[in-house]
C-alpha cells in the first residue's frame, strides 16, 4: 500500500490510498486536476470523506464525476453538500473562499454506519464514527493505515463544533486509542506514527478529562 497526500484549500489533505493499481480517496480539499495527475494509470474505486466541513468536501462530487465512483460518508456530509447546492447553485456565486459545486443526483452516495465494513473492489475499508469535532466524523482504517481527519492531528486534536463537544471526543479518542495501525493520517498536516499518535492520544484524553 502506497499513500499520496496531496495539499487542498485551508491546508487540508488529500489523501490517495494506492494498493496494486486501484486507488481510494480520503477527503477532497485538492484540486481535481491534482488529483487526476496524481492518480495516473491507477483506477479510483471510491472517494471517502471524512467529515462535513467543506475544506474536506469540496471537491468529493468534481472527483466522483470523474472518475464514475461513488462517495461515502455520514449523513451530516449528504446534509451539507445538499445544503450548498441549494444555497450556492454555482462556484461563482461562492466566491473564492466556498468554491463548493454542491451535490449532484449523478452521483452514488453512501450513507455510512458505524462499524460498517465496506469492500471496494477487494479493498476493505473499515469505518467508525467519531463525533467531536463535528457531529458527522469518522475515521477509516485500510489496511494498517488509519485516516482521522480532524478528529486527531499528529500533536494535537481538532476543534470542537458540538453541543456538548467535549464528552463526545473523550469518548472518540478512547475508542481510536484502541485500534491497532501503523501510521496515521490527518486531515491537515503530517502522519504519525502509532506510538506517538498513541502518546498524544493521552496527553488529550487526561487534559479533557480535568
Amino acid at each position: 500500500m502506497k499513500i499520496k497526500t496531496l495539499l487542498g484549500m485551508y491546508d487540508s489533505n488529500t489523501h490517495l490510498c494506492i494498493i496494486g493499481k486501484q486507488v481510494v480517496i480520503i477527503d477532497s480539499g485538492a484540486p481535481l486536476s491534482d488529483v487526476i495527475a496524481a492518480v495516473g494509470k491507477n483506477r479510483v474505486v471510491a472517494v471517502l470523506v471524512t467529515h462535513e466541513h467543506f475544506d474536506h468536501l469540496t471537491n468529493c462530487v468534481a472527483y466522483a464525476l470523474h472518475f464514475k465512483v461513488p462517495v461515502y460518508g455520514t449523513r451530516e456530509v449528504l446534509d451539507n453538500l445538499k445544503y450548498y447546492r441549494e444555497q450556492l447553485p454555482s462556484a461563482e456565486e461562492a466566491g473564492v473562499y466556498y468554491p463548493i459545486v454542491g451535490f449532484n443526483n449523478a452521483v452514488t452516495f453512501n450513507v455510512i454506519a458505524d462499524e460498517q465494513a465496506i469492500d471496494l473492489a477487494g479493498i476493505k475499508v473499515q469505518p467508525y464514527i467519531c463525533q467531536g469535532h463535528s457531529a458527522g466524523s469518522l475515521v477509516y482504517q485500510i489496511g494498517d493505515a488509519l485516516f482521522t481527519g480532524d478528529l486527531l492531528f499528529a500533536r494535537g486534536v481538532g476543534n470542537v463544533f458540538m453541543t456538548n463537544g467535549k464528552g463526545y471526543l473523550l469518548a472518540s479518542l478512547a475508542r481510536v486509542k484502541e485500534l491497532k495501525y501503523t501510521m496515521a493520517y490527518h486531515g491537515h498536516g503530517v502522519a504519525s506514527n502509532y506510538q506517538d499518535q498513541q502518546k498524544n492520544i493521552q496527553v488529550w484524553l487526561k487534559w479533557l478529562a480535568r
